[in-house]
């Protein structure tokens, strides 16, 4: 394999997989142009270590010189500041002048100079040093990846293959930016920004597997079905590229309707969707909530238009994932943050102010790190209170005293020494009982109707025991049935008179029973709710970040 293929295998990601592009078919980078020869799929995260492995194969002597030179204790491996990540940038900007295989680094370097917006001087002295290429032969290797990233996004789009959504944004840049004196003012360039996102569709399922099973021909797999499920929500999703591709920018203000839909229509042109054709399927449009607002007011608008595209039908607005989460996180702070003088102890205002916390407002919206870390502590602390009320009971059984004990850590010591701490299944048997009796809906039912018990009930959601009462029957439901009860009149009354309604009414209405007693705990319940709300929170924070498994 020469020097050409290893690079060009290094270089395929899964863009390249997807459009079937293969090493032999790949060009030969070009001499007297050397940005022809670039592609956006051979810069990102694993640019570097593809240059390092390339060094290492093929300027084994160069390499082994340097390994010397840097680190001569060559029995030591360090940790913090890897000795190949100078060797191989020493290299690169040694032989990149006249390697076509190695300039890829300095480029990258280069490109990330421009998105940080160095000055002109640091890029003539880097292309001086042999950091860089110069600042044209950048630009010009810039302007050619964003040419053919828009014939690839525009190629890709044409595919009904393909699935893809688009995430706009308002940004803003200054044009001018001058001091605050008299006569001078600054101008700022406002607009909008769109990224398009692309997935793959998933491959047709096969004939022979799409069958519908039934629960006789899955009966040998009820055993370690609950097994592979707790399995499956503790591993991570293996990381898959997304194809990403930037539109190109509008002036278009965002505040005003009719330039955010001239805009809109812009970045579904860029997509290859116009009006005369475009594909009969749902483009996910994204943003903030301003933005998701304004996306639901242009569907409303043109709702009348008789082509799916004009009527935005072919438009299904999505609010992003983390404003999703936060208006669920700003909606269960709300409930649950009282006030900091309450006495209540199921409040979180309560639990903030026994540590000294405060939560700050902006705009409406609590601090997003602040409401977050002190909901969650606050949730790992009740749990751990919970651990300490089973624990005792535990203990207790098995004789031994733990009076004396505070907290959950001084009763697993006292277990530690008696040599009774309870095996990993019986900890799992634990964990269930604690979730069934603090962090379900049913729990929440139970402690509210009065029916807490320190045994698990074993009664389905659907019944009576951890279902919510049901009403009283209407007044004209307890009317009619007294009718039909009652005898047939005769014929001469039929239409019944005033008398004769005044006495259906005295039979049928019974006064007002008082409100009865209430037999649940509401601390408790209140409680339970914020530890259920806080571990969903939880959960949507673990899939975003982490991907959703289930």
């Amino acid at each position: 394999m020469t020097c050409h293929d290893i690079f060009c295998c290094a270089g395929c990601t899964t863009a390249a997989s997807i459009s079937n592009v293969t090493c032999s078919e790949a060009h030969f980078p070009n001499k007297k142009n050397p940005a022809d020869s670039v592609d956006w799929q051979k810069f990102g995260v694993s640019t570097f270590q593809h240059i390092t492995e390339l060094h290492q194969k093929h300027q084994a002597l160069l390499w082994g010189l340097l390994e010397t030179i840097s680190w001569p204790e060559s029995n030591i491996e360090c940790k913090n500041r890897p000795v190949e990540v100078v060797i191989s940038t020493t290299i690169s900007k040694l032989v990149f002048s006249h390697s076509l295989y190695t300039h890829f680094r300095p480029l990258q370097e280069a490109l990330f100079n421009i998105t940080a917006n160095v000055s002109f001087k640091k890029f003539r002295y880097d292309s001086h040093v042999g950091n860089t290429p110069s600042y044209p032969t950048s630009l010009k290797a810039l302007l050619y990846l964003s040419e053919r990233a828009a014939i690839i996004c525009w190629e890709y789009r044409l595919d009904p293959g393909f699935w893809f959504f688009i995430v706009l944004d308002n940004v803003q840049n200054y044009i001018h930016q001058r001091p605050l004196c008299m006569l001078h003012q600054n101008w700022m360039n406002l607009g909008m920004a769109g990224t398009m996102w692309i997935k793959l569709f998933g491959a047709e399922v096969d004939s022979s597997s799409s069958s519908t099973g039934t629960m006789n021909s899955m009966s040998s797999h009820s055993s370690g079905y609950g097994f592979l499920v707790r399995q499956g929500l503790r591993q991570k999703v293996p990381d898959a590229l997304s194809l990403c591709f930037p539109l190109p920018t509008t002036r278009g203000s965002e505040t005003q309707l009719n330039e955010f839909l001239a805009s809109s229509l812009d970045f579904f042109k860029s997509c290859s969707q116009t009006g005369d054709c475009f594909h009969r399927q749902i483009l996910l449009v994204g943003g903030d909530g301003f933005t998701f607002e304004l996306l639901w007011k242009l569907k409303e608008h043109h709702q009348l238009h008789k082509s799916p595209f004009h009527g935005l039908k072919i438009m299904s607005p999505v609010l992003a994932w983390w404003h999703t989460g936060w208006t669920n996180d700003t909606h269960l702070v709300d409930n649950h943050l009282v006030n900091y003088a309450s006495l209540d102890p199921s409040t979180l205002s309560h639990s903030a102010s026994k540590i000294n916390r405060k939560l700050s407002k902006e705009q409406g919206k609590y601090n997003y790190h602040q409401a977050l870390e002190l909901m969650y502590l606050v949730a790992d602390m009740r749990m751990l209170d919970c651990w300490r009320l089973l624990l005792m009971c535990v203990t207790k059984e098995q004789g031994l005293d733990v009076s004396d004990c505070k907290d959950v850590f001084n009763i697993v010591e006292v277990l530690w020494v008696a040599s009774k701490v309870p095996n990993t299944p019986q900890f799992e048997r634990y964990a269930y009982k604690l979730h069934d009796l603090y962090t379900t809906k049913e729990a929440i039912y139970r402690c509210a109707h009065g029916m807490e018990d320190s045994q698990i009930p074993t009664a389905s959601p659907s019944s009576s025991a951890s279902s919510p009462p049901q009403s009283s029957p209407s007044f004209m439901a307890a009317t009619l049935s007294s009718s039909e009860s009652s005898s047939p009149l005769p014929p001469s009354q039929t239409s019944m008179s005033s008398s004769r309604v005044l006495q259906v009414l005295d039979e049928v209405w019974t006064p007002p029973q008082p409100n009865p007693t209430p037999v649940g705990d509401n601390v408790l319940t209140r409680s339970k709710d914020f530890m259920w709300e806080a571990l969903h929170s939880q959960e949507i924070v673990w899939s975003i970040a982490e991907g959703d498994v289930g």
